[in-house]
């Protein structure tokens, strides 16, 4: 896939049905048990149906991991948060409001709109003649752990991969059923945009020759205009040394090009909560409710 190491790719597009994994003598891939200690009635998205998942499933997670990987996957939630309303991603029950103590973002027919009540003379700046300027924090309810989004991305990963491959990520989905994992330093996680896309895009890459330069497997999850790309922590039994996180950043510019990017540390265990700042004109006095755009929101959080 690159000049700096050969990988084997598994690319799964949810504008497409697919099924993961074998459906009959089904094994959970993630805790090893079967029929009948473990039923596989719950429908197991490989990636999670509030990123517009409805498409690609594994076959292979049974009911009782796929109710503990739920509560990982609200961390994921928490931390992308806003994003949803504002792009419109539908989940299972529609696209969700993000609730804040200052108010609330919600997606209606396709706009995007903020319903404050909130009048402190520091978020609000106008005179009683003229439109004015709404600065406002949002705090969306509900908190993250970055070491549990970082564990969620992996998961997704995992879920994607063919019934093959799962042997040698033995230590990766330990790592990831760990309720309370212990501080411990992660290699960085590649946050980028790109071009928007309608459906959720999860790619795998797993390393198919000796190289101790580089990662043994890369995951890749892209929805909306947003993408993580990250290696996928104790995959093949390997630690990541600096030579690896340094061919991560480079293969990620092979595979996409010189851009933007930003680095995230998702090492610590510690919750954590988002705050977004909200700076939006026209608004007039006695005003509650916003239309707020895509290039409001950027520019606002840049």
């Amino acid at each position: 896939m690159t000049h700096l190491c050969s990988y084997n790719l598994y690319s799964l597009d949810g504008s497409k049905k697919i099924n993961i994994g074998e459906k009959e003598n089904r094994i959970c891939r993630f805790c090893g048990r079967s029929k009948p200690d473990v039923k596989f009635s719950s429908k197991a998205h490989a990636i999670s149906e509030f990123l517009g998942n409805k498409q690609i499933i594994c076959l292979e997670e049974c009911n009782n991991c796929n109710d503990f990987f739920s509560s990982i996957e609200q961390h994921f939630f928490n931390f992308q948060s806003v994003l949803f309303p504002l792009y419109g991603i539908k989940g299972k029950t529609g696209t969700p409001k993000v609730k804040g103590s200052d108010g609330e973002i919600y997606n209606e027919n396709e706009v995007v709109k903020l319903k404050t009540e909130s009048r402190l003379e520091e978020y609000l700046t106008y005179d009683s003649n003229v439109p004015g300027t709404l600065k406002l924090e949002i705090s969306p309810f509900g908190t993250f752990i970055p070491q549990k989004v970082y564990q969620c991305l992996v998961k997704y990963a995992i879920s994607s991969i063919n019934t093959e491959s799962i042997n040698q990520f033995k230590e990766s989905i330990d790592w990831i059923r760990i309720e309370k994992p212990s501080l411990c330093d992660l290699p960085p996680v590649i946050y980028f945009t790109h071009d928007f896309i309608e459906h959720p895009k999860i790619s795998v890459y797993i390393r198919n020759e000796d190289n101790d330069k580089c990662p043994f497997a890369l995951g890749c999850l892209e929805f909306a205009d947003k993408g993580f790309f990250y290696i996928i922590p104790l995959s093949n039994s390997e630690s990541i040394t600096i030579d690896k996180v340094k061919s991560f950043v480079f293969i990620f510019v092979q595979l996409f090009g010189k851009r933007d990017f930003q680095l995230l540390n998702l090492s610590d265990t510690n919750s954590q909560k988002l705050v977004f700042n909200l700076n939006t004109d026209n608004v007039i006095p006695g005003q509650t409710i916003f239309e707020i755009s895509k290039d409001e929101f950027d520019k606002s959080n840049e």
